[in-house]
């Protein structure tokens, strides 16, 4: 086949894509790396979003969007529990048996019986539009309700495949009571391919889940959006950076405590939100007058870029205990931003010699502490460490080269 005729097979692709508020919420600012990449090879593509953020304006040409809130507003949910029931208690029974505690299965069925509901409904509704098609491309970002969606329209035999990705609360069964994360089974035993997005995470499912057969990895990745400068001469201060959640297990406290034992004079700009922030604040309010803490709270993809290209940044800090891959360290590292972050997950695979330090889980404070104190006598600190980190990123994550050969491997039919 030439190429002129692969091309011409290939543009009349059509995808749906299943997210969380895609395009009209922040919650996903990922995906704007990679969404340009998937308008270029699918001739058409229908989003299918849970919730309606607050930009609901669509500015992508050949796509179309729905959002489910507004569908499920407005369905019998009775009716469809007696017109599924069959199938309801099969897929409730298999969750059933794969659960650890049938205890806390039955105290939560009501729950499951009516997120399954939901995915009745919108499957339904999806097999219904105008422009469904059954040998099209379906593709969730996530393995939550939509995984559960797709995995009854295979049932139904309303699709022929289906794909999804895998992150960190999808995935990492400790992180859920009793180990158990709902309607994986299903999930899992529907879809074709399931993609995790980093090398741990990879071997975390062959080791936990017995369909490893359908699993790969492939690594989320960004833009080229600029380098983070240099520093200004005659500034002693050191400038460190976190981006997160303000939530437990990201364990921004372990921050507040190295910088505890911080003699020098360190500016901690952290962006993101969470009910701990208050909790934060006050932990912070006992640090030394020589540490300035400005929590910045959530803002835009573009206001963090911004920061980024106009404030020299001494280092990204991170010292969560579990993750998959932080999409926030592949964005600071795409700055040429040195890195020091925990071994969570598959931080490791970016997170080394050569682009910052990495920190065993259990870390010992004042030990990071000393380095950043002795901070400008560290390689890390050099122009020439900021490069090499920046020429890592582009090597391994640079949006350009991994999701063209993703969506050529994963999603277009060959």
């Amino acid at each position: 086949m030439n190429v002129n005729t692969d091309l011409k097979l290939r543009q009349h692709q059509k995808l749906f894509f299943f997210t969380i508020g895609f395009p009209s919420s922040e919650s996903e600012p990922f995906i704007k790396h990679e969404f340009p990449y998937l308008l270029q090879e699918f001739d058409e593509i229908i989003i299918i979003a849970s919730i309606k953020g607050k930009n609901i304006q669509n500015t992508y040409q050949k796509t179309t969007v729905y959002y489910l809130e507004d569908i499920l507003a407005k369905k019998n949910k009775f009716l469809f529990f007696i017109t599924n029931f069959k199938h309801i208690l099969q897929i409730l029974y298999s969750e059933f048996k794969r659960c650890n505690s049938k205890l806390y299965f039955l105290k939560k069925i009501r729950y499951y019986n009516s997120l399954l509901i939901n995915s009745f409904i919108c499957a339904e509704f999806i097999s219904k539009l105008n422009n469904f098609e059954a040998d099209a491309c379906f593709y969730s970002y996530w393995m939550n309700n939509h995984a559960l969606t797709l995995s009854i329209l295979k049932l139904q035999n309303k699709i022929s495949r289906f794909v999804f990705r895998v992150h960190g609360y999808d995935l990492i069964l400790e992180r859920w009571p009793h180990k158990y994360i709902v309607f994986q089974t299903t999930c899992h035993h529907f879809a074709d391919r399931i993609f995790t997005v980093s090398q741990k995470s990879l071997e975390y499912f062959k080791n936990n889940y017995s369909h490893d057969f359908k699993v790969a990895s492939n690594y989320l990745a960004s833009e080229d959006y600029g380098i983070n400068p240099p520093k200004p001469i005659n500034d002693y201060k050191l400038t460190i950076v976190s981006c997160s959640n303000i939530i437990p297990l990201k364990r921004l406290h372990l921050i507040i405590e190295i910088l505890s034992h911080v003699k020098r004079e360190v500016n901690w700009f952290h962006f993101g939100d969470g009910y701990l922030k208050d909790d934060i604040e006050k932990r912070a309010k006992n640090l030394p007058k020589n540490i300035q803490l400005n929590l910045k709270g959530h803002v835009s993809q573009n206001e963090l870029f911004h920061f980024y290209n106009n404030h020299h940044i001494s280092l990204f800090i991170n010292v969560s205990d579990s993750e998959g891959l932080p999409f926030t360290i592949i964005e600071a590292a795409s700055f040429g931003i040195p890195i020091i972050a925990t071994a969570a997950g598959g931080t490791c695979e970016i997170v080394n010699n050569e682009t910052g330090l990495l920190l065993d889980i259990n870390f010992n404070t004042s030990t990071v502490a000393n380095f950043l104190n002795d901070f400008e006598n560290q390689v890390h600190s050099t122009n020439e460490f900021r490069k090499g980190v920046k020429l890592f990123w582009k090597k391994n994550f640079y949006a350009g080269i991994t999701y063209p050969n993703f969506i050529k491997t994963a999603l277009l039919k060959q």
